[in-house]
């Protein structure tokens, strides 16, 4: 998720690019690591409103300008204090915990950046580099669980490819994982206003990440759809494209009273079985239908058992209905 670091730098400084290795005779590793480090803080704070501790050497020098003894003392104390408890290596390969290990590690950071730094991420052309990068942090870094599932990319474009033209629609995933929907719906409407909503913390950065790196203007809200945002307003959205969790237990417990009387469903279901109740897509459902304008579209994935709430009738949880 650092890439964008790189955009930064294309925007920013046009005729020299901070984030190349200028070679032996005009770089050295602390520098090139040092400007890797600015640009990483700049880029998390601009793009995904993240504080990254990074001390830059002119706030150095600024302090033994500026302050008497007695004040430098105590700014270098903190200054070593951030240094020490708020910062990590944020582009340590290896455990680095000596000059040689280091070395070791700048020659692995050189060399990712040599395979990259040529590679133009921002594009509003499909990007197989960019989906094998994603497709993989999802893979080994973020689990299916709590009723996650991630759409497969043909399933998403079959969905994309069936809703009706639409003229600058306003559209919103309110459990938009890492994109994929979003992403696909501006590659074919670029006029739209597109929303996303997600609850998992690291999926909504990949969001924000993924629709930059597509270039595309989409808002992610780091949120529970199921609880009403302020700057999400019911009845406003022509269209709803989403794969929303299903059987996530427990699920009640985690809205507010006032959250959960806001759902006409509420009424059907026991307090005593708050607990225990799993049926997370039909508030959904309703949620949907409390967002999307009269005569809009609700696009949703749904367990095939959503059918058979109620029944005896055992419906394998493996089975998804395509909804539109």
């Amino acid at each position: 998720m650092k890439s964008h670091y790189r955009q930064r730098c294309e925007k920013r400084n046009p005729e020299e690019l901070q984030f190349y290795w200028k070679g032996k005779a005009y770089d050295d590793p602390f520098d090139f690591q040092d400007r890797l480090q600015r640009l990483y803080k700049a880029g998390m704070e601009e793009f995904l409103g993240e504080d990254i501790t990074y001390i830059d050497n002119k706030e150095i020098e600024r302090m033994f300008r500026d302050y008497d003894l007695d004040m430098l003392e105590k700014h270098v104390k903190e200054t070593f204090k951030k240094l020490k408890f708020f910062q990590q290596n944020d582009f340590a390969f290896l455990e680095v915990h000596n000059e040689k290990l280091f070395y070791q590690n700048f020659e692995i950071l050189l060399e990712v950046v040599n395979m990259i730094q040529d590679i133009r991420f921002t594009s509003s052309q499909d990007n197989q580099f960019l989906g094998d990068l994603f497709e993989g942090f999802l893979d080994q870094g973020i689990k299916q669980s709590e009723g996650q599932f991630f759409t497969p990319l043909p399933i998403v474009r079959f969905i994309i490819n069936s809703l009706p033209e639409l003229e600058k629609p306003k559209v919103i995933d309110y459990a938009c994982g890492a994109g994929h929907f979003l992403n696909e719906y501006a590659n074919i409407n670029r006029e739209s206003k597109i929303v996303g909503i997600e609850k998992e913390y690291r999926l909504s950065k990949v969001a924000k990440v993924s629709s930059f790196m597509y270039g595309h203007d989409i808002e992610i809200l780091y949120n529970d759809a199921l609880v009403e945002h302020s700057s999400i307003e019911n009845g406003t959205f022509d269209l709803l494209i989403s794969n929303p969790p299903y059987s996530v237990k427990g699920f009640l417990e985690t809205l507010s009273p006032e959250d959960r009387e806001k759902f006409e469903l509420i009424k059907t279901i026991d307090e005593k079985s708050y607990l225990s109740n799993n049926a997370i897509e039909t508030f959904f459902i309703e949620r949907a239908k409390q967002l999307v304008k009269v005569g809009g579209l609700a696009s949703i994935i749904v367990p095939s058992s959503i059918l058979n709430k109620g029944s005896s009738n055992i419906v394998s949880g493996k089975k998804n209905i395509y909804v539109a």
